[in-house]
């Protein structure tokens, strides 16, 4: 399982994953490495081998609130909101400061209409992860379903500056652009 921890570190997921199966093997019953490697599925979008793994983990250790994070995030995946919902809030009660479970949620309730709850969610999600450009991109998306294009464009301009090599807030923030009349500055963005 260490080996896997470590390849997971470096980034080589892909190359964890044997690792943790073989942990698995070994110890069936050592919820740490199922957790891990649900995690790992997550990340690789093996969506469906996460829940899998996560359900299991969640069925032996209630506890930890990153699984009902991990788990939200591979419902959400997999197109079931209000599972994904309900974990998000409850890795919310466990944990109050889980910036991502924030985010998420936020990005759950834009998509179902509530953009004040989106909002309070996100503006909570930034105040936990100031440097968070995923969550300053997802606050763009939210204020320009509001057609609010100039605050848009700040949220994706922050984003940009967090993280200058993520092509779709430069696309995002160009569309926001083009809403605001400014064609030239859109151009630039595309």
């Amino acid at each position: 399982m260490i080996r896997g921890i470590i390849k997971s570190d470096r980034g080589d997921i892909e190359e964890a994953l044997p690792d943790f199966n073989k942990a698995i093997e070994y110890n069936p019953g050592f919820t740490n490495s199922l957790r891990l490697r649900g995690y790992l599925h997550n990340r690789l979008k093996n969506f469906d081998l996460a829940l899998k793994d996560l359900n299991q983990t969640i069925s032996k250790d209630t506890t930890k609130p990153d699984d009902y994070l991990s788990r939200g995030i591979a419902h959400d995946a997999v197109g079931n909101a209000a599972k994904a919902m309900r974990d998000y809030n409850r890795a919310l009660r466990m944990n109050p400061n889980l910036f991502l479970a924030y985010d998420n949620r936020g990005v759950l309730k834009a998509k179902a209409g509530d953009v004040e709850g989106a909002l309070t969610d996100v503006n909570k999600a930034l105040e936990l992860a100031p440097e968070s450009a995923g969550t300053y991109s997802n606050r763009g998306n939210i204020m320009a379903m509001q057609n609010d294009f100039q605050s848009s464009v700040k949220d994706f301009t922050k984003a940009i500056q967090l993280d200058p090599e993520n092509s779709r807030d430069y696309f995002n923030r160009g569309l926001s652009l083009l809403n605001l009349q400014d064609t030239v500055a859109a151009c630039r963005d595309w």
